[in-house]
C-alpha cells in the first residue's frame, strides 16, 4: 500500500475537527503517504478549516488537503454553507499553505 486518503465531512453538533489529528497520526506508522479528501465543513468553520490543516502539516505523512466542490450552490449539503468560497474559511485555509 502507498498511501491513504481519508475523506472528512465536518458536520454542526455531531462531530468536530479536533480528532482529525489523532487520526491521521495512526496510520502514519504504515510508512505510506496520506491525503484528506472532500473535506467539507458545515457553517464553513474557519477554525475547522485550519484545524484540519494544521493537523496534515503536523504529520510528516499528510501530504495535502482537497476541499469538496467549488461553491455551496453545487453542494448535496447546500442548507449547511459547508464550502471554502467565498468566505473568511478560504484566507484562513490558504493561509496555513503559504509559508
Amino acid at each position: 500500500m502507498g498511501g491513504i486518503t481519508l475523506r472528512y465531512t465536518i458536520c454542526d453538533n455531531f462531530y468536530g475537527a479536533s480528532g482529525v489529528q489523532g487520526a491521521l497520526e495512526a496510520p502514519a506508522a504504515t510508512g505510506g503517504l496520506e491525503v484528506v479528501i472532500e473535506l467539507d465543513v458545515g457553517g464553513a468553520s474557519s477554525s475547522d478549516y485550519v484545524t484540519v490543516t494544521n493537523a496534515c502539516l503536523a504529520v510528516s505523512s499528510c501530504v495535502g488537503v482537497a476541499v469538496w466542490g467549488v461553491g455551496d450552490a453545487d453542494s448535496w449539503r447546500a442548507g449547511e454553507a459547508p464550502l471554502l468560497f467565498a468566505k473568511y474559511a478560504y484566507m484562513a485555509f490558504t493561509g496555513n499553505w503559504v509559508t
